[in-house]
């Protein structure tokens, strides 16, 4: 695999992972401030770190991904 390619998966991959996390602020806001929903009581902090953590795991996944075909 040579630089261009590493540089494309790298780039697919921020891409990935921000729109991800945008999808998944944007759901949970909406459980968060407008649904009458059980995750209506979980505090906005947890929801963050839930985020946070679902991110690294996708980064880390899609890494491994990357190392293995180099």
């Amino acid at each position: 695999m040579n630089i261009k390619q590493l540089l494309f998966y790298i780039k697919v991959t921020r891409i990935t992972v921000s729109t991800f996390t945008l999808i998944l602020i944007a759901f949970l806001s909406y459980e968060l401030f407008f649904a009458s929903t059980p995750y209506a009581n979980v505090p906005f902090l947890l929801v963050l770190q839930a985020i946070n953590t679902l991110n690294l795991v996708a980064l880390n996944l899609i890494s491994a991904f990357i190392n293995r075909n180099i």
